[in-house]
């Protein structure tokens, strides 16, 4: 806030515009962290884009009408009041003095149309754009009881379909559990991870829950806290904060197929997929320190309730999906 957004607070967010512009994608989907500008990068940005770089209709898809106000005055109002669009804010008509609406017309013509998973299906049908976005995607993958057709996401998607392979489609979300729409998504996508090159040895690896160590038998979680790092999983040398964030300056996005040399290239061909899996995760997230993930750790290993911590830590740190409970 009071800052202009700039790819070097979340370095890995280089990669997400990169395939965003690289049209090779007719539909992106992302999960990450909790509380890591997921929601800016996922479906504000790229709205906001089309809006009013391409002065075109936007569908913002939403689990419920119920939330589209405070996505309005919480997420989407605020980033465009803080950019160079503030004055296509509109100044009279629906959205712009608060209250309940479905739909806000800019000063520039485009429209920004909210639409839910509830409802009737035919509230969904009577609307077509070019551009989708979706926030918490898997809060509209069921049909409801009374509902002959599609699920909601697929009915939202379906307003695209006129436009064929020039539709753009953004899907955003926590991942919830292995069956969940964006955990699936991203499998059967691209299903790309974020490489980095080792500060130590030089070579190139993706780091994950296991490669954060120190806290493992620590006697409480400041310690926990002071001893934790992220390290190599070839050579076994630990990162210090200053490296991890340097490693990410070079990082490269790896598709499923592909892989990457030790001179850095990304070798093999792209997916045969109209869909980015994309994915980040803690070591990618610089708003959390490792020593805080750290301190997470332990307090999940002693809670009372390991199941639901260890949900809480696998979604909300590590966007991965939990082991189903037996």
């Amino acid at each position: 806030r009071g800052f202009r957004f700039s790819v070097e607070r979340q370095p890995h967010v280089r990669l997400w515009f990169e395939e965003i512009t690289s049209g090779r994608w007719k539909r992106h989907v992302l999960t990450g962290p909790v509380q890591s500008g997921k929601s800016l990068i996922g479906f504000v940005i790229p709205a906001m884009y089309h809006l009013f770089e391409h002065r075109e209709t936007v569908i913002l898809g939403l689990p419920s009408m119920e939330i589209a106000g405070d996505k309005w005055e919480m997420d989407i109002e605020p980033a465009i009041r803080a950019s160079r669009y503030r004055d296509l804010i509109p100044t009279r008509g629906t959205g712009s003095r608060g209250g309940k609406f479905d739909s806000i017309q800019f000063k520039n013509g485009a429209v920004l149309k909210f639409m839910s998973g509830g409802g009737g299906d035919k509230k969904r049908s009577a609307f077509t754009s070019r551009v989708l976005a979706v926030t918490e995607a898997d809060g509209l993958d069921a049909a409801g009881d009374s509902s002959r057709e599609a699920d909601p996401l697929r009915q939202l998607e379906a307003r695209t379909a006129s436009y064929g392979d020039r539709a753009r489609i953004f899907l955003e979300c926590t991942v919830s559990f292995e069956t969940g729409r964006t955990w699936q998504e991203i499998k059967n996508g691209s299903d790309s991870r974020i490489a980095l090159k080792c500060p130590h040895c030089l070579r190139w690896v993706t780091p994950g829950r296991e490669s954060l160590v120190g806290w493992q038998g620590a006697e409480d979680e400041v310690t926990a806290a002071e001893r934790s790092a992220y390290y190599c999983d070839l050579c076994g040398q630990m990162w210090t904060e200053p490296q991890r964030k340097t490693a990410h300056v070079d990082a490269k996005l790896v598709h499923k197929g592909q892989e990457i040399t030790e001179d850095g290239q990304v070798v093999g061909g792209p997916p045969r997929t109209f869909t980015l899996g994309y994915r980040y995760a803690a070591p990618n997230n610089f708003f959390r320190s490792a020593g805080e993930i750290g301190a997470a750790e332990w307090r999940a290993a002693k809670s009372d309730d390991n199941e639901a911590s260890e949900r809480e830590m696998c979604q909300f740190v590590w966007a991965v999906p939990p082991k189903p409970s037996v």
